[in-house]
């Protein structure tokens, strides 16, 4: 059984896309002093991280002291690099400890040990959520009136029965 790759001592951590809006991929690209993971994900799962971790930054007190912050020990043999697809995510706080933990379990295997687990600090990962949520809507406009993403030509709009084509331009 392979044991959870843990990134303690994170060096980055980034939110990326490629591709052209409405045919992009996504993926989170780590890198910690013991390793690095690629993580393939859906647009929608990457932007309910990001606000979820917004969401958890706000009900925490101001505490900047980081002098007793937990380092997992690196005592486990890990592989260096994973990449993967993932099928579920779980974020949490240790308070105690004052770290976040992301832990991201593999599509295409099913345990109860995620693949990789990040230990991240409140500055990496308010970044990484800011990043990631600019990077989210950063794609198609959504119809105002069916919340569906649009193309630059337009599209033809359920709420109205498609009798309009509702396009990108005020004019219309």
């Amino acid at each position: 059984m392979k044991q959870t790759l843990e990134l303690s001592e994170i060096t980055s951590i980034e939110a990326e896309s490629f591709g052209e809006p409405g045919k992009r991929t996504f993926r989170i690209v780590v890198s910690a002093s013991n390793g690095s993971a690629i993580m393939w994900l859906e647009k929608e799962q990457l932007l309910q991280l990001a606000l979820a971790i917004q969401e958890l930054l706000q009900t925490l007190p101001n505490d900047t002291d980081n002098s007793d912050i937990y380092k997992p020990s690196n005592d486990k043999e890990f592989v260096n690099h994973i990449e993967f697809h993932i099928g579920k995510l779980v974020l949490a706080h240790e308070g105690d400890n004052r770290r976040f933990i992301i832990d991201a379990y593999d599509l295409d295997k099913d345990t109860e040990l995620p693949v990789v687990r990040i230990w991240g600090e409140k500055g990496e990962l308010t970044n990484f959520a800011d990043n990631a949520i600019k990077i989210c809507s950063a794609g198609r406009p959504v119809c105002p009136l069916c919340n569906v993403p649009m193309e630059s030509s337009g599209h033809v709009c359920a709420k109205v029965n498609g009798h309009n084509l509702h396009s990108l331009t005020k004019n219309e």
